[in-house]
């Protein structure tokens, strides 16, 4: 496998793991009698076991060679992520396709970075991620969503 391959998986598997943390985020309920109670429950412990796959995974892609084997180990375990997020935010009241937006405006932040010519590293990944979270989350078109994330990004540095 590429270094390249490699480092798109690697990112592929940040996505992912960034849906789990949201997942994982949302506070067990409390109040076991309220609407959604055993669902947001039930999906808490299935991001959980799914984020110790993601984990075991993330380590076996460093020393994979099959491309293709690995393609589809991290393309499974982000439909997993994907659909956990997509329950909780029904759950939630998020919006249900803040996955997708939350995609969509990473790549654009790191199209905003290209034109600024700053870095997106990991650690620039992390500083931007709750914030772009949010945005993704909120129900509505976001207005003046490039200044925002360039806001977001020159925050960050």
């Amino acid at each position: 496998m590429t270094e390249e391959v490699r480092a798109e998986l690697v990112a592929a598997l940040y996505r992912t793991r960034v849906f789990f943390d949201a997942v994982r985020a949302v506070a067990e309920p409390k109040d076991k009698t309220m609407t959604n109670a055993d669902k947001i429950s039930k999906v808490r412990v299935k991001a959980g076991e799914a984020k110790a796959a993601l984990n075991a995974l993330d380590a076996e892609i460093l020393t994979m060679e099959d491309a293709s084997s690995a393609r589809g180990k991290v393309a499974d375990i982000g439909r997993r992520a994907e659909k956990l997020a997509e329950d909780m935010a029904r759950f939630q009241g998020w919006r249900e396709d803040w996955t997708e937006q939350f995609k969509q405006f990473m790549r654009r932040l790191e199209a905003i970075a290209v034109v600024l010519d700053v870095p997106v590293d990991s650690t620039v990944r992390d500083a931007v991620k709750a914030e772009v979270m949010s945005l993704a989350k909120r129900k509505g078109e976001v207005t003046d969503l490039d200044g925002r994330l360039e806001t977001i990004l020159v925050e960050s540095l």
